[in-house]
Parts: structure tokens; sequence; C-alpha cells
């Protein structure tokens, strides 16, 4: 089930990030956005970027527009979207952290739905070989349940990234997050849920 990534909001964005278009680069999006800090980032990296900011939570989107105002981002802009679905094509750049937990809620600010809260993020790198641009770069960072040794996400999405023939690397960046969920019925067989990004490049 897509959903928000539930970042919390901000004034301002970080003073250093490595997540921006190249150069020259002019669109870029930013899905499950939250309160919209990718968004953010990237259209004051660069200026001269139109930058969408896009989820299906309404209340993120507010928090968004309410950040984007405040850091002076005037190209970032909101709209709902289950992932990329009401967007066209031809972007640069590709920013996402989807929810990945299974919540016994499903609250849409945390729930990444599937067997083990990763559906979303399975989602989401179906759509770089349709909607990104020759050159253009996707970021997303997950979760990833790993049950018998075995990585969920990995196993599944990296295989697709290479038959749409994007150049993609995954790595896990903390092996252990929301320890605490593995009490829950539903991580029963899971060893432990770690923190991964996904980077990908059209050729």
């Amino acid at each position: 089930m897509p959903s928000s990534s539930g970042r919390t909001p901000i004034a301002s964005p970080p003073p250093s990030t490595s997540i921006s278009p190249a150069a020259g680069q002019s669109a870029a999006v930013d899905i499950c956005c939250g309160a919209g800090r990718g968004a953010v980032v990237i259209a004051l990296a660069r200026p001269d970027a139109d930058v969408h900011a896009v989820d299906i939570n309404d209340a993120a989107l507010r928090l968004t527009a309410v950040n984007a105002a405040l850091a002076g981002a005037t190209r970032v802009r909101q709209r709902r979207s289950d992932l990329l679905s009401t967007l066209d094509g031809g972007f640069d750049l590709i920013v996402g952290n989807p929810p990945y937990l299974l919540d016994r809620g499903k609250r849409v600010y945390r729930h990444g739905g599937g067997g083990l809260g990763e559906c979303l993020a399975k989602l989401s790198p179906t759509w770089p070989a349709i909607v990104l641009a020759p050159g253009g770069a996707l970021l997303l960072y997950t979760g990833s349940a790993v049950v018998d040794g075995v990585h969920r996400f990995r196993a599944a999405v990296m295989p697709k990234l290479q038959e749409d023939r994007l150049e993609a690397i995954e790595v896990e960046l903390d092996p252990d997050v929301f320890g605490e969920e593995l009490l829950e019925p539903a991580y029963a067989e899971a060893d432990r849920i770690a923190a991964v990004l996904v980077t990908a490049r059209r050729p």
C-alpha cells in the first residue's frame, strides 16, 4: 500500500547534501515525500530545477508546502500521487524514502504493505526505466527485512533494475534498524531489518 515516508518537518535543509541534480538538469521528483525534506534540499541546490514532491498523504503535502515556503524553495510543487502515477516522464533525478514497515494499524506514514512491509519499496524502482531521462538517476533509501540471511528487498528489486538495463547498486547502510518491530508476530521469521540505499542510473 503506497504511503508517506513520515519524515519530520524542517525549517531549513541540512547544510550539505549529495542528493541534487547535476548541473544543467532540470526536473526532479521526491516520491513519498513526507514533509518534503528531499524536495527542499534539491530545490535549493538547483534553483533552476522543477522539483515535484508527491505523496498520497495530504497532511504530508501540507507540511511540504510549509517547509518549502520557510526555506525559500519556490520551485517545489506539491502533488497528490500514488508514486509517479500522475506524472509524465523526463526526470533527471528521482529520490524516495518509502515506508518499509508492516504497521499493525496500517498508518499511512509508516506502513509499507506486503508480507514484511516491503511492498511499496519494491514498487518504487519499477518506474525509473519509464520516467527517467537518459543519464537520469534514482536514489532510494528504504528498509529490507532479512529472512534466513536473504534480503527480501534486494532479491525482488535488483533483478528488476538489471532487467530494465539500469546501472544499479544496493548498499546496506545499517544492519539492524527498528529492532523492536521484530517482537511483532508478523516478523517472527525475520532475522533483522536493514536500512539500504539503492542508486541506479539510466544510460
